[in-house]
């Protein structure tokens, strides 16, 4: 939808740093479809874990949804269906959505230093971007 009628898609919700990639790549190349090149602009809204060691990322993130407000998350989840039941597909981005990664938005991503360079790097080679 973001390719038909959007000036800005603010992201949130992927699952990593090549899942937000892929998914502006994909809207940038509807828009062309739709005759709107370069008329869709991006943002990202997300949080980093960052820790020596990926497990211990990991075990942050863990606690982080272990204490999450569940009734909170509920609530979320049903306004988020029935947001993305107005769009013309029926769906919005959340839809497949379970409740881990409604706690997770705006999406956190957990990573240890070399972990996210190498998830950077592997992502830019898998896309064709630059180095990171």
């Amino acid at each position: 939808m973001a390719s038909r009628v959007s000036d800005i898609l603010l992201l949130n919700g992927q699952g990593t740093i090549c899942d937000f990639r892929l998914l502006i790549d994909d809207t940038r190349e509807r828009a062309v479809a739709e005759g709107r090149s370069g008329k869709v602009e991006f943002g990202i809204n997300a949080f980093i874990i960052l820790r020596d060691t990926e497990e211990e990322a990991e075990e942050v993130l863990r606690e982080i949804i272990r204490l999450s407000d569940k009734a909170a998350i509920a609530s979320f989840k049903e306004e988020v269906k029935q947001a993305g039941a107005s769009s013309k597909e029926g769906q919005g981005m959340w839809a497949k959505s379970d409740s881990k990664d409604l706690v997770r938005s705006p999406s956190t991503l957990p990573f240890s230093y070399l972990s996210l360079k190498q998830s950077l790097l592997r992502c830019n080679s898998m896309t064709g971007y630059g180095r990171a």
